[in-house]
């Protein structure tokens, strides 16, 4: 058997609205996901290639919606370890970590690294972080100026109320 990158026990699946284990496994081993039920069985598995892993905002902490193939999951870990299951995944996948995935980004967005910053940038490299933080700070300020301001609207006569097809009975 491969080794296992990850494999974490005791999570909730979730297919839409039917749960589906309350005691499930994610695995994350041989270049595969794989989600087991309680007694072992496959529920589904994926390349990793194919699994887009993310910790959406609108859900409670701890819990990982991952899309295997065209399934989407919600996965129900305990919340220190939720981190984990999206980082294993991305390694396995060559990504690195997280947060830098491509999904995770805006369209058109750079990822800059503040140079010999760890994960708190802030008390690591305070002044690389702060340089950073800076440039972008006067490319911000730079993109607002280009933008044009709309022109208020003119005044005018307000519309009525009631004046419609019906005659404003």
């Amino acid at each position: 058997m491969a080794r296992r990158e990850f494999e974490e026990r005791n999570v909730l699946i979730r297919r839409g609205w039917r749960q589906l284990t309350t005691a499930g496994r994610v695995r994350v081993a041989g270049g595969r996901l794989t989600l087991l039920n309680s007694r072992g069985g496959e529920i589904d598995s994926a390349p990793l290639s194919r699994v887009r892993v993310a910790e959406p905002w609108y859900v409670p902490r701890g819990v990982v919606r991952a899309a295997l193939g065209g399934t989407v999951y919600l996965l129900r870990l305990d919340p220190s370890r939720a981190g984990e299951v999206m980082d294993a995944a991305h390694r396995a996948r060559g990504q690195g970590d997280g947060p830098t995935a491509p999904s995770r980004r805006g369209r058109g967005a750079r990822v800059r690294s503040a140079p010999r910053a760890g994960r708190l940038a802030g008390s690591d490299a305070p002044d690389g972080s702060a340089d950073a933080v800076g440039r972008f700070a006067r490319r911000l300020s730079a993109v607002g100026r280009r933008c044009r301001r709309r022109e208020p609207r003119p005044p005018g006569p307000a519309p009525r109320r009631g004046a419609g097809p019906a005659g404003g009975r």
